[in-house]
């Protein structure tokens, strides 16, 4: 008796390490997964804030050109250059 004692207690050894091993490698493919999830959205908020800047770059190269008075606007009418 003192030997399926000994061999059930060597079973449930092992299957406590293997079940620590499993569930390391589960918690190490979780933070990969929530590491990559990161960085996609990373890049997402990236390129909508480069898109964003590109934008609001464009509007004050627009505003910086426009007619500051009205005279001007009436010789860019006349000159076709508007």
């Amino acid at each position: 008796m003192n030997d399926t004692g000994s061999f059930v207690a060597a079973v449930l050894r092992e299957l406590a390490a293997s079940t620590a091993v499993i569930l390391a490698a589960w918690g190490a493919l979780g933070g990969a997964t929530n590491a990559l999830t990161t960085k996609m959205r990373l890049a997402v908020q990236l390129e909508t804030m480069e898109k964003t800047n590109e934008v609001q770059r464009r509007m004050l190269e627009a505003a910086a050109r426009r007619p500051r008075r009205r005279d001007e606007l009436v010789d860019r009418l006349h000159h076709g250059r508007f």
